[in-house]
């Protein structure tokens, strides 16, 4: 008998449970949220007050959609410009989330100048980018990048541009999956003192516990010192085309897979600080 009433007690708290996250998310399914910034369309404006799980209804704001969306969900961008409203906060990820842009030339998330990483990315987190415009990292000592990853990160069909700072595009301390993405006119420039300006890196990768792979990219007209650097950590850089001038890739204490990148004609493509590297050019475009 007493078993039996436990039984009962404990199914009622779960059934609590349940009844209670279904209340505070009015019973709705939030596994896929959408998001509009064009607060001058009639049709499906966006706005922070409505739940985002209906297209017609849909979030104003990434940070909004991030507190709504279920862990493993999807969020849906709609062409537009997002900043946010608050100039020194940052999108902070500590779930597993897609966020598909409508088209990747026109889905734009602007860091308009931030001083420090516009979207962090916690431990334990998997997080899916595709389609995205980044821009608007800004030029300091030591940025961390536009996105600051320290979680599971894949980048897949995004375009980086007009980012500025000491690791202007990406700072990976965990593990990064760039495929099939366009780094272009991104100055990567550091300020180093009065006037001066150093070494700028548009992806550093490093740590002993993290990876980066990065494959089938194009990298174009950056003026960054370097465009991929890793440091104590295991990474690979192949399928890629390079037209910048300078010092492309730099290697230091770790293992770089080089091999198979078009550099056309790139001169001092590496700077090698006592790393393990392998690389093998081609003499046309891979892809």
């Amino acid at each position: 008998m007493k078993i039996k009433i436990f039984g009962i007690i404990m199914t009622l708290i779960v059934m609590s449970c349940i009844f209670a996250a279904n209340a505070e998310s009015g019973g709705q399914d939030m596994s896929v949220i959408y998001v509009n910034p064009n607060l001058g369309n009639p049709v499906n404006m966006g706005n922070d007050h409505n739940p985002g799980n209906d297209i017609h209804a849909p979030k104003l704001t990434i940070t909004s959609a991030l507190d709504a969306v279920n862990n493993g969900g999807t969020i849906y961008l709609s062409n537009g410009v997002y900043t946010d409203p608050d100039m020194y906060d940052n999108y902070i990820i500590n779930k597993n989330v897609t966020i598909i842009g409508e088209d990747k030339d026109r889905t734009i998330i602007d860091g308009l100048g931030r001083q420090y990483s516009f979207i962090r990315i916690k431990p334990n987190s998997t997080v899916n980018f595709q389609k995205i415009t980044f821009k608007g990292n800004n030029k300091v000592v030591q940025a961390e990048g536009l996105i600051f990853n320290r979680g599971n990160t894949t980048i897949t069909q995004c375009t980086f541009r007009e980012n500025d700072g000491g690791f202007a595009a990406i700072y990976n301390l965990g593990i990064l999956n760039v495929t099939h993405c366009l780094f272009i006119n991104n100055p990567a420039l550091c300020i180093a003192g009065a006037n001066s300006q150093d070494h700028g890196y548009l992806i550093q990768t490093m740590g002993e516990n993290s990876k980066c792979s990065v494959t089938y990219s194009t990298f174009i007209n950056n003026s960054a010192y370097v465009d991929f650097i890793a440091y104590d950590s295991n990474s690979s850089i192949n399928y890629c085309n390079f037209y910048d001038q300078g010092d492309v890739v730099a290697v230091g204490i770790c293992t770089l897979d080089a091999k198979y990148n078009f550099w056309n004609g790139t001169p001092n493509i590496f700077t090698n600080w006592g790393g393990n590297l392998t690389w093998e050019p081609v003499s046309d475009s891979p892809f």
